[in-house]
């Protein structure tokens, strides 16, 4: 952690990190609007069946999420698994083939646009649900959790 500058980093005079907010977010929202400091994929529309105070329980989390959505790491690692030519195949002993994804070190700025757009076009065909766990099996729901707002 010390080589990557984590526990010998200083901050510079005036420089401020009150909010959770990912590299990428100035990109996305330039005038740091406080409605948009939740990725799209995030917002309150993505939830269905959510109440108004439910969602802002969850705001923090879901500002913290966004930073890691608005991470060029996270850029890189959404191309790679939607890009075809960072795809490869190898045999492995006990699961048989499988694809391994590699993810690029660096992205063009026309790359990184366009695995955000990729991200935020997620919108079209996902939503999210917060129900009870027995709910959730019923419905085959992916990620269900012991765990419920209501």
């Amino acid at each position: 952690m010390d080589a990557a500058g984590f526990i010998t980093h200083v901050h510079e005079v005036g420089e401020s990190y009150t909010d959770a907010i990912g590299r990428m977010a100035r990109t996305r929202n330039p005038v740091d609007l406080p409605e948009e400091q939740i990725h799209p994929v995030l917002w309150k529309d993505m939830f269905v069946s959510m109440i108004d105070d439910d969602y802002e329980l969850l705001q923090p989390a879901l500002i913290l999420a966004s930073a890691v959505l608005d991470d060029p790491t996270t850029l890189h690692f959404f191309h790679a698994v939607s890009d075809p030519h960072q795809h490869s195949w190898i045999n492995e002993q006990n699961l048989g083939m499988c694809r391994v994804v590699t993810i690029p070190a660096t992205l063009s700025q026309a790359e990184q646009t366009s695995a955000n757009k990729k991200i935020v076009d997620m919108r079209l065909w996902t939503h999210h649900v917060v129900d009870d766990h027995e709910s959730l099996d019923e419905n085959a729901a992916v990620g269900s959790a012991n765990a419920t707002l209501r």
